[in-house]
């Protein structure tokens, strides 16, 4: 998977200051590549247990990028 480089700034969630410091690039590279998405308050939740519901949206937006390739 090709996914866009992180930016130098952090996502652009307003909680993006609890995102772990190993995972901040990972977030920011599947943010930009539109495979995460904050929740309807722009927040991430990155403490936070994942819902069913959420974990197959993750899934079903990586799997659409895979197949059709991500073209930022």
């Amino acid at each position: 998977l090709n996914l866009p480089e992180a930016a130098e700034s952090p996502a652009s969630f307003r909680d993006a200051d609890q995102i772990s410091a190993w995972a901040e690039a990972a977030v920011e590279r599947f943010a930009r590549a539109g495979v995460v998405e904050g929740n309807n308050r722009g927040s991430f939740l990155p403490q936070d247990n994942a819902s069913r519901a959420e974990c197959a949206a993750i899934y079903a937006r990586l799997i659409r990028s895979v197949l059709t390739g991500y073209k930022g």
